[in-house]
């Protein structure tokens, strides 16, 4: 193989560095995923009487609670889009978390459903706007990370598209770019936001399973993050 190109294990050898790259980079960060992953895992031991009916709001959970680690993991190896379209299904799992809440013969048309489309022209938004649970926050974070993440648009593709050198008619496309300290560093605490965001409405949904002490821890890492992210003004200025 030309040495000019590289195999396939030199592009995950990379990915690793930039992995730990990051996790050395964003210690607060790290220590705030931890605490969201310690409390996902806490949040299904502590739940008590819930009725085997409703498994499929479980279901939509676990979702999340997966997708946390693989748009984390993403995350830190600088793949944002793909991080995003992964925090994109998140919202989407919530959203459907709450339809089924409210109206159990939704749910069990969903179950019966192939096809997400049809299910949602029959039953409507899934973030309508007179549910104040999802709308407007959890909408604006399926909407911006849809846009970031699923589409592919100029927005979504300049994360790896090195345009600096465009005077000379040259343009460097990177499989991941780490350089960008702050942009990741607005981009992590992003993740950090919806997941604890999505954490809050499933807390909503099993507030009657849930026990005291859970939701506690759950409140002091919110009131933790809103003064980390305060600390951090200045990146948080943009939206992305």
């Amino acid at each position: 193989m030309d040495k000019k190109f590289k195999n396939i294990i030199d592009i995950f050898e990379e990915e690793k560095n930039n992995l730990y790259v990051s996790i050395k980079k964003f210690k607060e960060e790290i220590k705030f995923l931890n605490r969201i992953g310690f409390l996902y895992q806490y949040f299904i031991k502590t739940i008590k009487d819930y009725p085997k009916e409703k498994v499929p709001i479980l279901q939509m959970f676990y979702s999340c609670f997966r997708n946390f680690y693989i748009s984390t993991e993403l995350m830190l190896k600088t793949h944002i889009p793909e991080a995003y379209t992964i925090i994109s299904r998140s919202a989407e799992a919530v959203a459907l978390a709450r339809k089924f809440s409210k109206n159990s013969e939704i749910m069990n048309v969903w179950l019966k459903s192939k096809k997400n489309e049809k299910f949602i022209d029959k039953y409507g938004k899934l973030f309508p706007k007179e549910d104040s649970l999802l709308y407007p926050e959890i909408y604006n974070i399926y909407n911006l990370t849809s846009n970031y993440g699923r589409h592919q648009n100029f927005e979504s593709t300049i994360f790896f598209t090195d345009t600096s050198n465009l005077n000379n008619n040259i343009i460097n496309f990177n499989f991941s770019y780490i350089d960008d300290e702050q942009n990741l560093r607005r981009c992590i605490n992003y993740l950090i936001y919806c997941y604890l965001k999505f954490l809050e409405i499933f807390n909503e949904i099993f507030k009657e399973n849930l026990n005291k002490k859970y939701l506690q821890e759950f409140n002091i890492l919110k009131n933790n993050f809103n003064l980390y992210k305060k600390s951090l003004l200045n990146l948080f200025k943009r939206k992305v």
